[in-house]
Order: C-alpha cells, then sequence, then structure tokens
C-alpha cells in the first residue's frame, strides 16, 4: 500500500518557516521574562497565568489546524500559505523585538 503524497516545496518552507519562528518567539520570550522583563501580548500574558506548560500547550499546538489544512487542501487561492506567511512574519517581528529587549538588558 503505497501512500501518494503531493506536498509543493512551497508549503513545506512555509510551515517550516512558520514552527521555527514560532520556536523562536517562544525561546526568546522565555529568555526576556527571566531577564525580567514583562509579556507584551496581553494573551500571551493572560496565558501564563494559567501556567507555563498550559502556555506552552496552546504556543504549540494553536498553529497546527494550519499546517494540517494546508497540508490537506488543494488551496487555489492560496489562502493557507498567505496566513502561514503572515504567521511566520508575526512571530518573526516577536522575535525581533524579544532580541532587542534583551540586548538592551544586557
Amino acid at each position: 500500500m503505497a501512500l501518494d503524497v503531493n506536498v509543493s516545496i512551497s508549503k513545506i518552507i512555509l510551515i517550516l518557516t512558520l514552527e521555527i519562528t514560532n520556536a523562536l518567539d517562544y525561546a526568546t520570550t522565555k529568555i526576556a521574562l527571566e531577564k525580567g522583563l514583562k509579556e507584551g501580548n496581553p494573551l500571551a500574558r493572560g496565558l501564563m497565568k494559567w501556567g507555563w506548560r498550559k502556555y506552552q500547550l496552546v504556543k504549540f499546538l494553536l498553529p497546527q489546524p494550519l499546517v494540517a489544512s494546508a497540508l490537506a487542501s488543494e488551496d487555489p487561492n492560496y489562502s493557507y500559505q498567505t496566513a502561514m506567511a503572515i504567521g511566520s512574519l508575526v512571530f518573526g517581528y516577536a522575535v525581533i523585538n524579544n532580541l532587542m529587549l534583551i540586548r538592551s538588558v544586557a
């Protein structure tokens, strides 16, 4: 039984970019908080009040339905790819912002 998987390179690159920028956002946020900085995102700050493990769960599971939909869809209008690109840009912006803040307190 063969599994026919046909995923475009652009989808793979976008998924990897989304996942990597999300992980970098998490890592730089954790470092910033350990240095005494405060979380600027009110949604993330609220999630962190539930506990760090619950924050991690939401942080890493939230993008997965988008990734699964992008993998499963033919998506002729590239809406999933666009959503992943925007998500990557948002996470990337947060990473850059976090790094600048970390550097300012170092």
